[in-house]
């Protein structure tokens, strides 16, 4: 094999190796002005202190991402993806999470009063459904 078709085959094997988690900065600094974010990736970024409350960020990507104590109430996170992420002590309190993954989400001591839990993956794979 030739040293430039080598080179090819490594690189080739680096963009197949599988997505990484990296947050589009531009959505990071859109989200930490309060403004919406739909759709945005937000992939492992860390969110602490940012005030989410209202927010709407349905579709978006928020795995893996750090939201310890966050205040998400009210916010529209419909069809988001919060898989693995770290929700400990969050406020959730009336938030749409209509068809949002919460597979292996830390959502010890998170408040979730009145959240919208339509459609919703949860830990174990399973979805809630509550007639929506």
């Amino acid at each position: 094999m030739n040293r430039k078709l080598a080179l090819m085959v490594i690189a080739f094997g680096f963009a197949c190796a599988g997505p990484t988690l990296a947050f589009d900065a531009d959505h990071l600094a859109k989200v930490k002005a309060g403004e919406d974010c739909i759709d945005c990736d937000l992939s492992g970024a860390d969110l602490t202190l940012v005030d989410l409350s209202g927010a709407d960020l349905s579709g978006a990507d928020l795995s893996n991402s750090s939201l310890p104590s966050a205040d998400l109430s009210g916010a529209n996170l419909s069809g988001a993806n919060l898989s693995n992420s770290f929700l400990s002590g969050a406020s959730l309190s009336g938030a749409n999470l209509h068809n949002a993954n919460l597979t292996s989400v830390d959502l010890s001591g998170a408040r979730m009063l009145g959240a919208i839990l339509c459609n919703t993956i949860v830990s174990d794979g399973s979805i809630i459904y509550s007639g929506c």
